[in-house]
């Protein structure tokens, strides 16, 4: 177990990497409301498509049922 002297020492001593700052996953993790707003824009988008479908594009389709004895 580490001394509590010793812990603070390097958290003191700690340094952020700016590079990390300019990645292109450091957008998704920095700007929470616009990924958030994307995300429902998504969502609506993709379920107002799914309810615009004509019906033919879903047809019904009735499975038969077979029985295999051996």
């Amino acid at each position: 177990m580490k001394h509590k002297a010793t812990e603070w020492k390097y958290l003191r001593e700690l340094q952020f990497d700016k590079d990390l700052n300019t990645s292109g996953f450091a957008f998704w993790t920095d700007k929470l409301r616009v990924v958030s707003l994307m995300t429902v824009m998504i969502v609506v988008g993709g379920t107002i498509s799914l309810m615009s479908l004509p019906l033919e594009s879903q047809p019904e389709v009735v499975l038969g049922i077979g029985a295999v004895t051996t």
